[in-house]
Parts: C-alpha cells; sequence; structure tokens
C-alpha cells in the first residue's frame, strides 16, 4: 500500500497523462471521486479479511518495504 496522497498524485498524473483528465488536479479530485477512493485501502482490504480472516492478509507499505524489506515482510 501507498501513502493514499502519494497514490492519488500518482493516479492523477498518469490519467492526465494519457489524456483522461485534463484539469487540475483540485478539480480531478471533486471531479473524479474514484482518485479519493482507490486510496481508501481498509475498504479494499476488508472483503479479504471477511473472507480470508485478518491472519492470513498481510497488508505490506511501500515505503516500509523500500526501506527495509525483510523487515516489513516479516
Amino acid at each position: 500500500m501507498r501513502h493514499p496522497i502519494d497514490r492519488l498524485v500518482s493516479h492523477y498524473i498518469h490519467e492526465w497523462s494519457v489524456g483522461l483528465y485534463d484539469c487540475e488536479i483540485e478539480e480531478a479530485v471533486v471531479s473524479f471521486p474514484e482518485l479519493v477512493a482507490y486510496g481508501q485501502c481498509a475498504t479494499q482490504l476488508k472483503p479479504y479479511f471477511d473472507a480470508f480472516g485478518r491472519d492470513a492478509v498481510l497488508p505490506v507499505f511501500f515505503d516500509r518495504l523500500i526501506r527495509e524489506p525483510q523487515a516489513e515482510l516479516e
């Protein structure tokens, strides 16, 4: 998982670069609610927790994985 704001900015830049968004990021956040929704990790993880149990799901954080891969996976 990435920090929600980092993820949102990256998503916006990608969509803008391929021509799907033609507005500033401030307007895109209001006009395209999926930019915020995609960063709501708890909402996305819940179905996996429900189906497999919390002990069977390993949420991994991108920044920590880059800094200390072994520690994050442990």
